[in-house]
């Protein structure tokens, strides 16, 4: 009786493994599998949408905290991107889960799959010495990635002695060389290129980063998006620079949009109600009248505006023993603390699920980490 209450060890594992699973987006671009687990969320289809180049703008600063799940969103997208056909059961089932989110985006990400339309998928990350080479090497594993023959396109001319313009000129012929609809460049870790030129000081070197949107926004024929990822703001990688140099990087910045990524969307409530329902907890369901009440008090104090009394009394069903401030708290508490081994999911699966969880459980999980934040936008403050 206890096996059809209660998840078996492997079923947990499985359960485990799908939500902490680490993506890279540089890694992962040719391994629809990494991606299978995917749910769109508001927050995350319109962070695809722009990453896709369907929005107006083409350059942005993402600032994405460690468990955001940006990195899931943004592989998705490069793979869309690229709709390799060896990937098109995957995609079809995550766009088609797009539907309960955002019905345009879904039948957009259809449509694309199903035309087969294809574009180059440009991964790079961390600190970069040179960024026409690295540019190039992306757009031959890009190349790779759809079959084609790199050493057949312009980039593969491409070397660590190039100029940015010659990359960019390269990149935009492979392109049309490969019949490309799109060419989406995504800088995952950027934050880590921001460090290694203020420690190398080569700061003035952050003018190539200008350069590269100025290319960007220049493609007509085939759009182009440089997304640029960070985990904190971009002026704060430079906090110890002279006056000058600031005054230099804030007009840079400027040049780019600027997202907070936090994902506290309503379909990560909803995440959250699943993972702990399918774990089982062991703790006994309070009675329906108690959790619909506690839900329309919630909703009279003004918490929980975008769901209804019913949504809400479901979730709440669903995330027991997580009471109602511990979920919450939860996804913007987890969004804010700066360390990857420390997330929304890393703590509902160190739970036993046999107690009642409260605000003072989550205190006790990220305190340590929140307490030694302590650099530019880091947490201690808020501990």
């Amino acid at each position: 009786m206890a096996s059809k209450t209660r998840q078996t060890a492997s079923e947990s594992r499985l359960t485990q493994e799908r939500f902490l699973r680490s993506i890279n987006v540089t890694l992962d671009a040719g391994d629809a599998g990494r991606i299978a687990h995917f749910f769109p969320t508001a927050k995350s289809v319109g962070l695809i949408e722009k990453l896709l180049g369907h929005t107006e703008g083409r350059e942005f600063l993402v600032t994405a905290p460690y468990g955001s799940g940006k990195s899931l969103a943004s592989t998705f997208a490069l793979q869309l991107v690229e709709n390799r056909s060896k990937g098109k059961v995957i995609l079809s089932d995550i766009a088609s889960r797009t539907r309960d989110v955002d019905s345009d985006s879904a039948q957009a990400a259809i449509q694309r799959i199903e035309n087969g339309d294809q574009g180059l998928g440009i991964a790079l990350e961390g600190a970069i010495k040179s960024l026409p080479f690295a540019l190039a090497k992306a757009a031959i594993a890009s190349l790779k990635r759809l079959g084609k023959r790199p050493a057949a396109y312009p980039v593969a001319e491409i070397s660590e002695d190039s100029s940015l313009g010659d990359a960019m000129a390269a990149l935009k012929e492979s392109a049309e060389k490969a019949s490309a609809d799109r060419v989406v460049i995504y800088w995952d870790e950027f934050g880590r290129h921001l460090e290694y030129l203020v420690s190398e000081g080569l700061t003035g070197n952050l003018h190539d980063i200008q350069t590269l949107a100025e290319h960007v926004s220049r493609q007509k024929k085939i759009p182009t998006v440089l997304s640029l990822f960070l985990h904190q703001g971009f002026m704060d990688y430079g906090n110890k620079l002279p006056s000058g140099a600031k005054r230099e990087w804030k007009k840079i910045e400027g040049r780019f949009q600027t997202l907070d990524y936090i994902e506290d969307s309503k379909e990560i409530y909803r995440l959250l109600g699943e993972i702990v329902s399918s774990r089982k907890p062991g703790l006994k369901l309070p009675s329906q009248s108690k959790i619909a009440s506690a839900a329309k008090t919630l909703k009279a104090q003004g918490l929980w505006n975008d769901f209804s009394t019913k949504e809400l009394t479901e979730i709440f069903k669903k995330a027991w023993p997580l009471n109602p401030a511990t979920l919450a708290l939860l996804p913007k508490i987890a969004a804010r603390v700066s360390q990857n081994e420390r997330t929304l999911f890393t703590f509902l699966f160190s739970l036993e699920l046999d107690k009642e969880i409260s605000p003072s459980d989550l205190y006790d999980f990220f305190s340590d980490q929140m307490r030694t934040d302590s650099e530019a936008g880091g947490t201690f403050r808020q501990w």
